[in-house]
């Protein structure tokens, strides 16, 4: 299936008009509803479909994940980032529906913090020998949803967005821990990815 995907691809992008691209497309998406009634590939068509997930697939996505960790509870969170506001998402098996949470944050502060201090060579140590943690630690609200949201010992993943990116999150303190000593935390450039 993923041979004739890859062909119908090829198809596609050769096409020498609107009609044919389409035709291309139709077999295409015959093709995703075919792998998406097996098992085996319904991820895979999911994702390659380009279809925007309803919150039962995502919820039945993070079931199986949780499987594969042991039965662990995994908690996905992703951040919206931007100078006029940032909002965090979070998603978890168990929950009705995702979470939203707006996130009180200086933006430029935050900017300028980056860029002094993560964005230069040795910025890092040289806040630690000059400063010390505590500015860094100022940006906590990042994390304060993460209170409510999860436990001690959840799997995080950390989806963050912008100057975020650069930022080693799992670093800054929840309820007086850094985040990595309360939490395994990984990251992921984006929720797609995943």
């Amino acid at each position: 299936l993923i041979q004739q995907e890859q062909v119908l691809l090829s198809q596609k992008r050769n096409a020498v008009d609107v009609e044919e691209a389409i035709q291309v497309q139709e077999q295409l998406d015959s093709l995703f509803k075919l792998m998406s009634q097996s098992s085996e590939t319904k991820g895979y068509a999911f994702l390659r479909s380009g279809e925007i997930p309803i919150w039962e697939q995502v919820q039945e996505t993070l079931q199986r994940e949780q499987l594969i960790i042991g039965n662990r509870r995994l908690l996905v969170v992703e951040y919206y980032c931007t100078p006029n506001y940032t909002i965090l998402f979070g998603m978890c098996a168990e929950w009705t529906e995702p979470k939203v949470e707006p996130i009180q944050i200086d933006y430029q502060a935050l900017a300028n913090f980056v860029k002094l201090h993560f964005r230069q060579p040795d910025g890092v140590r040289m806040m630690i020998e000059d400063i010390g943690e505590l500015p860094w630690h100022k940006f906590g609200s990042l994390l304060s949803p993460l209170s409510k949201w999860s436990e001690p010992n959840d799997i995080l993943c950390l989806i963050p967005y912008g100057i975020l990116h650069d930022l080693p999150l799992h670093t800054l303190l929840l309820e007086g821990d850094y985040l990595i000593d309360r939490n395994p935390v990984f990251y992921c450039p984006s929720l797609s990815v995943l």
